[in-house]
């Protein structure tokens, strides 16, 4: 069922630019796309840490450390997709 473009425009662009900042910011890609070759177990390790760190960001820390830390979640979630053919 297509989405009716626009629909959810208002919170996803936003979270997309947060997203794609936390990318190319990032300490553990330095730019390159590593998850590509990174075993998926590897990349579900490193998701169960930032969710962690999510957790920990919602219990004690301001509203930009959770959604960066959203966006570090988000992130690792898109490279287990991409690594299960989310682009193919």
């Amino acid at each position: 069922m297509p989405l009716n473009r626009g629909e959810y425009d208002d919170v996803v662009v936003p979270f997309v630019d947060v997203c794609k900042y936390k990318m190319s910011n990032s300490k553990r890609f330095h730019g390159q796309r590593k998850w590509e070759t990174d075993p998926p177990q590897d990349l579900l390790l490193a998701l169960e840490a930032e969710l962690a760190e999510l957790k920990e960001a919602m219990a004690d820390g301001t509203p930009i450390e959770v959604i960066l830390e959203c966006a570090d979640v988000s992130n690792l979630a898109m490279m287990i997709a991409d690594r299960f053919g989310l682009r193919h």
